[in-house]
């Protein structure tokens, strides 16, 4: 399964790490566009996090600042809605891709 970490920072760098061991983990997603091309543990930072809805990845947020956390996946919940509502499939569900890993966080301890 392919994913892409939403957030750059330690924390997405640690659960890339994580992640790595068993999926197919494509690079970062961050707004700080001074890192847009940089490398984190061999992965590019690949762009702004609006980028997530192009990707052919299932996305894991990875933002250790909550309140900024949360309102990406709001904003992510409210566009899948939207499509689903207009009989489109959406192309990125955060949802599966925070299901997977706290049951990979699981089945780990």
């Amino acid at each position: 399964m392919k994913l892409v970490i939403i957030g750059a920072g330690g924390h997405g760098q640690v659960v890339a790490a994580a992640l790595a061991a068993g999926f197919e983990v494509l690079g970062f997603l961050d707004d700080d566009r001074s890192l847009f091309g940089r490398k984190f543990l061999g992965m590019s930072v690949l762009g702004p996090i609006a980028a997530a809805h192009d990707m052919d990845a299932s996305c894991v947020v990875a933002i250790g600042d909550n309140r900024c956390a949360g309102e990406v996946q709001r904003l992510s919940l409210k566009a899948e809605r939207a499509r689903h509502e207009l009989g489109g499939r959406p192309s990125v569900s955060l949802e599966d891709g925070l299901a997977q890993t706290l049951a990979w966080v699981s089945g780990a301890l």
